[in-house]
């Protein structure tokens, strides 16, 4: 949100600027805006989305000069954000007989694959317990830290990658849209693969707001695909982590 401190006044002298560890989009005259640091989404009305818009210039803009714009209006925009900490394309887990058929029918798998997917539900199950305890960019850069490239060695096919984290996402619990993507990004991007991490957002019925992450490679999405994916809007890609 704007770097203002909770614990001062907000003046009409007092400047608004937009923090850095964000990335936000109009979303049909409103605002959405994802922080980097927290994973967390926060919707802004129209007021609250103009608002926004003027403080994302790069000097930020006085309170006074915004439109209809109090210090008493900032607070109510501030307070009234909704947010959503999760996505909501859950994987069913199903009965725990249910898991244990799968888990029995994964040591039938051929030596190699059965290799890659219980790595991918390593770090699929650290990744969703590291987003429980750290920041969103904290968790990305960890991944490319520890899932460095391998110059030399013959990449996955993508498709691999994709049914490995498909079938891992039904044994690690909780394991929504959100780690399933940093996990296929870290992946890709470690066999030499260009990854995208794209992320978008749609309002409910019920006014909330409603989050979906996926990963794109070249022309195609790898994880994440969706029939309705077209109700999304996008937000800006997010920064790429250096490797």
């Amino acid at each position: 949100m704007a770097s203002i401190r909770a614990n001062r006044d907000i003046k009409a002298t007092s400047v608004v600027v937009a923090a850095k560890d964000q990335v936000s989009s109009d979303l049909a005259g409103e605002a959405v805006i994802l922080n980097l640091r927290t994973g967390m989404y926060y919707g802004l009305n129209p007021v609250g989305a103009r608002i926004w818009r003027c403080s994302s210039r790069r000097r930020g803009s006085r309170i006074s000069a915004i439109p209809s714009c109090s210090s008493t209006t900032w607070r109510s925009i501030a307070a009234s954000a909704t947010c959503s900490a999760s996505c909501t394309s859950w994987p069913p887990t199903g009965s725990s007989r249910r898991q244990m058929r799968l888990i029995s029918k994964l040591w039938h798998l051929a030596r190699a694959d059965r290799s890659l997917l219980l790595k991918t539900v390593l770090w699929l199950g650290a990744t969703t317990l590291g987003l429980w305890l750290l920041p969103l960019n904290v968790v990305r850069r960890l991944l490319a830290a520890y899932l460095p490239r391998r110059p030399g060695r013959a990449p996955l096919p993508t498709e691999r990658i994709a049914w490995a984290v498909s079938v891992a996402r039904h044994v690690v619990p909780r394991a929504t849209c959100l780690p399933q993507a940093l996990v296929t990004e870290a992946f890709l991007t470690q066999d030499g693969y260009r990854a995208d991490l794209r992320m978008g957002v749609q309002k409910t019925d019920a006014g909330r707001l409603a989050a979906h992450a996926w990963v794109e490679s070249g022309d195609r999405i790898v994880v994440g695909d969706l029939r309705e994916l077209s109700l999304y809007t996008p937000l800006p890609p997010l920064p790429s982590i250096p490797r």
